[in-house]
């Protein structure tokens, strides 16, 4: 099989661009399809002395109080089209 100079160029550029193609289009990390963002607390957290304040309304009640005055982390997916 005999190719001649511009054949050997073409075929050349097109497998080089092949290269890049596949190169910029599979991230080595794999694609970004989900993101996150906090939600801030609707209600206070406790304020003085944790540990008298967890003796007076009792430990389940400070940790359901604690839980409830953190961020939440939210994370969700993106949808296809972005």
């Amino acid at each position: 099989m005999n190719i001649n100079v511009y054949q050997r160029f073409g075929i050349f550029s097109t497998l080089a661009a092949m290269l890049l193609v596949v190169l910029l289009h599979f991230p080595f990390d794999g694609y970004d399809n989900e993101y996150s963002y906090t939600i801030p607390p609707l209600t206070p957290c406790p304020r003085g002395d944790l540990l008298t304040t967890m003796r007076e309304i009792g430990a389940e009640k400070f940790n359901e109080a604690l839980a409830a005055c953190q961020d939440k982390y939210v994370i969700e997916e993106r949808p296809f089209s972005d």
